[in-house]
C-alpha cells in the first residue's frame, strides 16, 4: 500500500496537542492520513456534551430559552452520528455514559455560568502570521459581552474521571479583553493558553522569515 505524506496547510490546537502527546500518532494521523479503528467512549462523550452546550448557547443567541431536553436531544444526535465504532471502558455500559451526560448537562442547565449577552457560538478564526508559514486556525466556543463591556471568550471542556462522575465536570475556561485596549488580552485556561504559546513560538519564525526576504542595503 502506497501512502502519501500530507502537506501542512494550517496549524491548530488539536495538531499541537496531538504532536505534544505522541509525535508518532501525529505523523500517522496528520501526515499519512490514517484513521483510528475506534473512538474511546470518553472522547465520544466529550464531543457530544460539547455539541449540546453549543446548542444551548446557539438557542440563547437566537433569543430562545433552552431547557435540558434541548441539550439531551443535541447530545443524542451527536453520539449517534459518530463515524467510528465507540469503545466502552471495562465494566462500562452505554447506559452509564448516558447517565453521566445527563448529570453533566443537568448541572450545566442549573448553573450555565453565562457572562452576558452572547455574540457568537463556535466562531472560527484564522490568523496569518507570515506568508511563509501556515495559518493558525481555531474555533472560539463562545463569545459574550459582559455587563461591564468586556468581551469574554469561553472554552468548554469535559474532564474525565475514573471514579463516580461529578455533575460539575464541565468547566468553562475563559479569557477576557478590555474593549478600550485593542489587542491586549488576559487569557487563562488550557486551549486559550496553548494558542498564546503557539503565537509566541511562531512570531519569532515570522520575524526571521521577514528578515530573509528583506534586501540587504548596498554600502
Amino acid at each position: 500500500m502506497t501512502t502519501t505524506t500530507r502537506q501542512i496547510t494550517h496549524i491548530s490546537h488539536s495538531q499541537v496537542s496531538e504532536f505534544t502527546i505522541c509525535p508518532r500518532k501525529y505523523h500517522l494521523h496528520r501526515r499519512l492520513g490514517l484513521q483510528p479503528e475506534f473512538c474511546p467512549s470518553a472522547l465520544a462523550l466529550g464531543s457530544a456534551v460539547h455539541e449540546a452546550i453549543a446548542r444551548y448557547h446557539q438557542m440563547r443567541l437566537e433569543g430562545g430559552k433552552p431547557v435540558l431536553d434541548d441539550l439531551l436531544s443535541a447530545y443524542r444526535k451527536r453520539w449517534s452520528s459518530e463515524l467510528l465504532p465507540i469503545r466502552l471502558k471495562a465494566r462500562e455500559s452505554v447506559g452509564d455514559v448516558i447517565q453521566t451526560a445527563e448529570r453533566i448537562l443537568g448541572a450545566y442547565c442549573e448553573n450555565p455560568q453565562c457572562a452576558g449577552q452572547p455574540l457568537a457560538v463556535e466562531e472560527p478564526f484564522t490568523v496569518k502570521l507570515d506568508e511563509d508559514l501556515p495559518p493558525v486556525r481555531g474555533v472560539i466556543d463562545l463569545m459574550e459581552f459582559a455587563a461591564d463591556g468586556r468581551l469574554v471568550l469561553s472554552d468548554f471542556e469535559t474532564a474525565g474521571s475514573r471514579t463516580e462522575p461529578d455533575p460539575a465536570q464541565l468547566t468553562a475556561e475563559s479569557g477576557t479583553g478590555e474593549q478600550e485596549t485593542a489587542g491586549e488580552w488576559q487569557r487563562q485556561g488550557g486551549r486559550l493558553c496553548r494558542y498564546l504559546l503557539l503565537y509566541s513560538l511562531l512570531l519569532p519564525c515570522s520575524a526571521l522569515a521577514a528578515a530573509r526576504r528583506k534586501p540587504s542595503r548596498q554600502r
